[in-house]
């Protein structure tokens, strides 16, 4: 994959995500559970954030289009109602991150959003 040389170093891997994604005060914190995980030894928490940002990458994904694969108009608009469920503390996909950006995806209107404040995006998406 693209991005198998980050699989080995989650330090790397999160400094690169909140580089890509992140606000500044995200960066910080980031520096800050590096910094800790170094100091400790203990990398599990890093590590699994890390693995939570590579596996999505993994999964991919495509931009909607209003054409088929020729270019040809479909004949009707990709449009559905969209409800956004997010993680208040989610280190893979922040709230600022998501902001507005599926108001683009909705039939009409702006798209509702539910914030779930303190928790992670393995929380947030765990199988239940």
């Amino acid at each position: 994959s693209e991005h198998a040389a980050l699989r080995d170093n989650a330090a790397e891997t999160m400094r690169w995500a909140t580089a890509m994604w992140g606000t500044v005060r995200e960066r910080q914190n980031m520096e800050r559970l590096i910094q800790q995980a170094e100091a400790d030894g203990d990398w599990d928490m890093l590590k699994q954030f890390a693995k939570t940002v590579l596996d999505d990458l993994e999964l991919g994904s495509t931009e909607l289009r209003d054409t088929d694969s020729t270019g040809k108009p479909l004949v009707s608009t990709l449009r559905c109602r969209v409800h956004v469920y997010e993680a208040g503390e989610d280190s893979s996909w922040p709230p600022s991150l998501i902001a507005d950006s599926w108001d683009a995806c909705q039939a009409a209107g702006r798209t509702e959003k539910k914030t779930y404040p303190g928790m992670s995006h393995d929380e947030l998406c765990a199988q239940s």
